[in-house]
């Protein structure tokens, strides 16, 4: 796994070991950014449920002024942190170590876009995201 483009680009990334999450394949990154392009300037990025940090990081390498990463789980985190320290992205970062849930509750960046990629399947899981995200005031809906 790699950071595609911008001021970071080619950097290989390390990824979480296990199966508890699921890198974004190139092609799948490239799709996303190619869609929200034209909002990436000042804008502060969310990565929620962040895994490797590789969503949020590409954002930052492509322009964003902040990405803020928000993570559970204590070996993403450290593999956030250590992705961030190898492409020297680490001033354009915040990394929060709490449950997207809460987090998402207390958080609201005027001019932000939220990335959120839901891997679990459950209806009721997916159903409490989006009525989380509704209460939101700033974020832009990525299909």
């Amino acid at each position: 796994m790699r950071v595609i483009a911008g001021k970071a680009r080619r950097i290989p990334l390390v990824t979480v070991k296990g199966m508890e999450t699921r890198p974004t394949t190139d092609r799948t990154k490239e799709t996303l950014f190619n869609m929200i392009a034209h909002g990436l300037c000042d804008c502060t990025f969310l990565d929620l449920f962040s895994g490797s940090g590789a969503i949020g990081i590409e954002a930052i390498s492509r322009g964003v002024k902040k990405a803020v990463f928000v993570e559970n789980n204590p070996n993403a985190i450290q593999c956030i942190m250590e992705n961030l320290k190898k492409t020297q992205l680490e001033d354009q970062a915040e990394v929060i170590r709490e449950d997207v849930f809460s987090a998402l509750r207390w958080m609201e960046e005027k001019n932000s876009i939220m990335c959120l990629w839901i891997h679990r399947t459950t209806i009721c899981w997916k159903k409490r995201c989006l009525l989380i995200l509704q209460n939101q005031t700033c974020w832009k809906r990525m299909h």
